[in-house]
C-alpha cells in the first residue's frame, strides 16, 4: 500500500479495537467517532483495512442507533471493499452487520438468518472461531425473537466455543440467551 508503514497498521488495529469495544459496550456515539476517524485516516493513507473496518463500525453503530440509510450505506461500502481486496475475515463482520440490520431495522428475520449463515460459512472458511461464535449467538437471537427453540443448538455450540476460547463475552451473551430460551 502506498504511503503507509507497518506501524500505521498497528494504529488502525488499535482504532478498530476501540471502535468494536464501544459497540460491545453499547456506546454507539463513541463507536461512530472511531469509525469516522478510521475512514478519514484510511482514505488519507490508502489503507483498505482501515476503510473496511471504519465502514463496518459505522454500519453497526448506525444500525443500533436506528439510522437505516447510513447503516446500510456503510455496510454496502464495506462489502464492496471486502470483495475488491479479498478480505474474507472482514466480510464475516459485514454479513454479521447486515444480519443485525435486517433483524433490528427491517424486522426481516429470514433475511437476517440468511446474512448470519453466510457470515458463519465465511467464518468457517477462514477458521475464525470468535466470529463463528458471535454469528451463532446472533442466529440464536433470531430464533429467540421468533420464539423457536431450534436456536438452542446454535447457542450451545457458541457457549462451548466460548468456554474453549475463554471468551467471556460469548459465554455471557450465550448464557443470557439460553436463560431467555428456557
Amino acid at each position: 500500500n502506498k504511503g503507509w508503514k507497518a506501524s500505521d497498521k498497528d494504529h488502525f488495529v488499535s482504532l478498530k479495537s476501540k471502535g468494536f469495544g464501544y459497540l460491545y459496550n453499547s456506546s454507539y456515539d463513541s463507536a461512530v467517532i472511531y469509525g469516522q476517524r478510521m475512514l478519514k485516516e484510511g482514505y488519507t493513507y490508502d489503507s483498505p483495512y482501515a476503510v473496511i473496518y471504519g465502514h463496518i463500525i459505522l454500519g453497526q453503530a448506525y444500525t443500533m442507533k436506528g439510522n437505516a440509510s447510513l447503516a446500510f450505506d456503510n455496510f454496502k461500502k464495506a462489502r464492496e471493499n471486502c470483495l475488491q481486496y479479498d478480505s474474507l475475515k472482514a466480510l464475516c463482520s459485514v454479513y454479521n452487520g447486515l444480519g443485525l440490520y435486517a433483524m433490528n431495522i427491517s424486522n426481516d428475520y429470514y433475511r437476517a438468518l440468511s446474512y448470519f449463515f453466510s457470515g458463519l460459512q465465511t467464518a468457517h472458511t477462514v477458521r475464525n472461531e470468535e466470529l463463528s461464535s458471535i454469528l451463532l449467538v446472533n442466529i440464536s437471537a433470531v430464533y429467540c425473537l421468533k420464539r423457536d427453540t431450534a436456536g438452542m443448538e446454535y447457542l450451545l455450540e457458541a457457549y462451548e466455543a466460548g468456554k474453549r476460547g475463554h471468551n467471556y463475552y460469548i459465554l455471557y451473551i450465550s448464557a443470557i440467551n439460553v436463560a431467555y430460551m428456557y
